[in-house]
Order: structure tokens, then sequence, then C-alpha cells
């Protein structure tokens, strides 16, 4: 019967996941991945975009896959494959959870463990969206599978390691964020290899298949994208910064469902000396948050604490059968606990459809606008948008992405010293360098810079150009001449 509930954990998961994923118009990152893909590997051009200098992770990693996909099935098919690496890491979870239980407590473990993580609003989420964040998590826990598998066997095996090590080193090309979890690794692993003394643990099987190999690995990357990574970190990563309050704010409100539960499973984890489990958790939790205060510009925050719901879902998984199996009462009360936590489960899923609306709507709606401008556009035009990257993907056919200009980065005018900050766009937009304007209203949400340059921008455009569209927050200007 448990193994039956699994099973239909996992569908259900799936089919939630998998309805309506032409839900929104492509997010920026969507859209960036989709061309950067399709310029290197239909069209041999990896430099026209210089990817390798601001994006996250390896271009030559996620904007394939999505490429394929996108070619294959477009939006909807790149963001089904996400679904797919969500669903694998929600599987993951339950089978590491499984790893620290005997044998008849293993099934109940991550049936527990797969629910949680599974109903998890953030989890919804970032699997159904077309980024690297969720394959890169994904390899990410098939690394720890591996790792805890090795540490909770008596007898570990080294291609175990090695594969551990592998995984990792494909999660860091997914994206870079994954490096902070290697160090994890290895602190979890000396935690379990403790009682070998230190000359020793250089002879073990973990040192020779885990450690080096993901020395070589990561070395021989770093060095070969040496310049390319110090673009990125010097540049990008300071572009999107929160307070700690803020960031603390948004870890409360993501998980005060599962928060209580999370520290009644620690708590009893410790005091049924179970430490080693209940620290690598605490720390598996606390680790991307410690980054991101440590390091505010590092962006993407909203997305990265979806490890930390996985990392409270697997310590909720192996303590409640323990302590359900433990408390000594009635077979009467035993139902009322089982009966209680279903209506746990139940109330996070009307919680999950209920923020589902929030959740497919969390940036503008631009499906009306991109088809608008696509109809109007012809190669040759160069078109300015605010709204970014998925106007880059909805004109890709008609126009090299470098002519479709975000608020990004503008070329123009290389030798002037005006070609920086907000001075050039408007230069630019005075000498009716573009044939087409998009703008969105001020009222819409948006980065500081972004409210400037649209402020400026829309202070001198009537003087080159006339609006010729004005729909659900988004306005087209067209070239008067």
């Amino acid at each position: 019967m448990s193994r039956f509930i699994f099973i239909a954990i996992i569908f259900l998961a799936l089919l939630l996941r998998a309805i309506n994923l032409n839900y929104n118009s492509p997010f920026n990152d969507e859209a960036i991945y989709v061309v950067v893909g399709t310029e290197g590997l239909f069209k041999k051009d990896w430099e026209n975009l210089d990817a390798v200098t601001w994006m996250a992770g390896s271009p030559y990693t996620y904007p394939v896959v999505t490429a394929i996909a996108y070619k294959i099935g477009g939006l909807e098919f790149s963001r089904f494959i996400n679904v797919l690496f969500g669903m694998g890491t929600i599987y993951l979870a339950g089978e590491t959870a499984a790893l620290f239980q005997k044998k008849r407590q293993k099934l109940p473990t991550a049936l527990v463990t797969v629910a949680i993580v599974a109903l998890l609003p953030i989890s919804f989420y970032i699997s159904r969206l077309a980024t690297y964040d969720i394959p890169s998590f994904m390899f990410i826990f098939l690394g720890l599978y591996f790792l805890f598998r090795n540490m909770k066997d008596k007898e570990p095996k080294n291609e175990l390691y090695m594969l551990s090590s592998v995984a990792f080193f494909i999660s860091f090309l997914f994206k870079y964020l994954a490096v902070i979890y290697v160090l994890y690794a290895c602190l979890v692993s000396l935690l379990y290899l403790k009682k070998l003394k230190f000359k020793n643990l250089f002879k073990n099987g973990w040192f020779s298949y885990f450690i080096i190999p993901i020395l070589l690995m990561f070395g021989f990357y770093t060095v070969t994208n040496l310049s390319n990574l110090y673009t990125y970190i010097t540049t990008e990563s300071t572009l999107e910064i929160l307070d700690i309050p803020t960031k603390i704010q948004m870890f409360v409100n993501e998980y005060l469902l599962i928060a209580p539960l999370a520290l009644i499973s620690f708590l009893y984890l410790i005091f049924s000396k179970k430490v080693k489990t209940a620290v690598s958790f605490i720390m598996g939790t606390l680790f991307v948050l410690v980054f991101h205060f440590v390091y505010p510009g590092a962006p993407s925050y909203d997305k990265h604490i979806f490890l930390s719901g996985v990392f409270m879902s697997i310590p909720i998984g192996i303590a409640l059968p323990l302590i359900y199996e433990k408390i000594n009462i009635g077979k009467r009360a035993k139902s009322f606990l089982r009966g209680n936590f279903i209506g746990f489960l139940l109330f996070m899923l009307i919680y999950l459809f209920s923020v589902m609306p929030t959740i497919n709507n969390k940036w503008l709606n631009l499906g009306q606008s991109l088809n608008f401008l696509n109809g109007r556009v012809k190669k040759g035009d160069t078109v300015l948008t605010e709204s970014g990257d998925a106007f880059v993907l909805a004109l890709y056919e008609k126009i090299n992405p470098v002519y479709t200009v975000t608020f990004d980065y503008i070329n123009y005018l290389e030798n002037e010293k005006s070609n920086e900050g907000s001075n050039i766009y408007t230069r630019a937009v005075e000498d009716g360098y573009f044939n087409f304007i998009e703008l969105e209203n001020q009222n819409i949400p948006k980065l500081e810079r972004s409210k400037e340059l649209n402020s400026l921008i829309s202070e001198i455009i009537e003087e080159n150009y006339h609006e010729i569209y004005n729909e659900k927050g988004v306005k087209i200007y067209e070239r008067r001449f």
C-alpha cells in the first residue's frame, strides 16, 4: 500500500507540474538561454552574445538542452524538460532520506519526504521554469545521494565516490552555485570520516576517488575559464542586492508551514543520538543562506533557497516515522496523528493551489506585445526593449539578437566617452538609432537602473517616435522617419 501511495504522489506531482506549461510569456532568463543555445548549437556561433562572461553556468550545458527542447516543442517543452529534472530532485530527496533508516522505515520515510518537497510552492515554481536552476539542483542531490550512500554503507564503494564527484561537476557546469555544495559535501564527509587519523584520510577511497577527481575537474575548468569567471564575478553578480533582513523575511515566508516540523525533527534526531544526521542537514539548510548573507551581490536568492527546503524536508521524513513508531499511545490516537499529518499535507496542497496564480504571474505577461511587435519588425531593424530578452527570442527569426537591445547592454558609438550608463541610451534615442522602442509603464516594479532609463527615454522619445501600441502595461513606439 505504501509503495502505491509513493508512486501516486510522484505521478500527481508530475501531473500538477505538467499542466498549463504555457502559463506565461518567457521569463527573460528562459528566453536568452534558448537564444544562446540556438546560436551556438544550430548556427555554430558561441561568440555572438559573449555568454561566457555573463552566464552563471557554462553556455555549453543548459542552453544546449533548452535549445533542443525548444526546437522540438517550443517553450512548453523546454519547461517540461525541467519538470522532469524537478521530479528527479523530488525522487532523490526521498531516496536520500531512506538511506538514514532501517529497512522497515525506508518507504514511510521516502513517502513523507517526497510528499513535502512536492508540495512546496517554491518546488512547483522552479521546476516549471526553463532555467538552469533545477537541473543543477538535481545533480547536487544526485552527488549527495551517492556520497551519503557510501557514508552509510559498511563497505564504501569507490565507484560511488567517483559518480558523486562527476555529478557535482555536472551540477557546476549547469550553475556555478553548485561549488558551495561541493564544500558542503567535503565538510559532511569529514564529519562521517572523523574516526580516521589524518594521515589515513589521504589513503581512503574518499580522497582518491572523490577529492582528487573534484580537484582535477574543477581545477581544469577554472584555469581554462579564469578570465570569464572573473568577469562574471565582478560584474553580473553585483547587479541584484538584497539586505539580510529582506532575505530572512523571504525565507520565513517561504517555509512558514514546514519550519516548525523541521525544528522538531532536528531536535528529535539530536536527542535520539543521531547527531551526525541532524548536523548534516542543519548545515545543508543553512549553507546557501550563509553564502547569500556573506556575498550580498549573489543573484537568484529566491530560487536558491529551494535547496534549504529540501534539506529541511529530508530530516522531517526521517524523524516523523520514528516518532510515530516510538510514541506510546493507543491505536486510535496513532490513527488520529496519522490523520492529522494527512490533513497537513492536504492543507499544503490547498495552499499550493491558492498561490499558483501568483507563481504563474511573477513577471509581466508579454504575450500580446511580443506578437504585435513581431508582426511589425522586418529584417535589418534595430529594437530597444525595456522588458528584455523575451523580445530577443520573439524577434529572433527576423533580427540578429545583438540588434534587439535591452537595458542591460548597448553597443553604440563605441569610441565616445559617453558610452557608459544612461547617456548612451538617450543619445541613441535622440539620433533615431532604433526602429522600434518598447517601454513598460513606470508603475510596474523594476530595478532602479531600469526605472531611471525608462524615465529619461520617456522624456525625449516623442521627438523621433510615435506610439503604436499601449496595452497591459506595455508601450511600443515606432520611428517617425
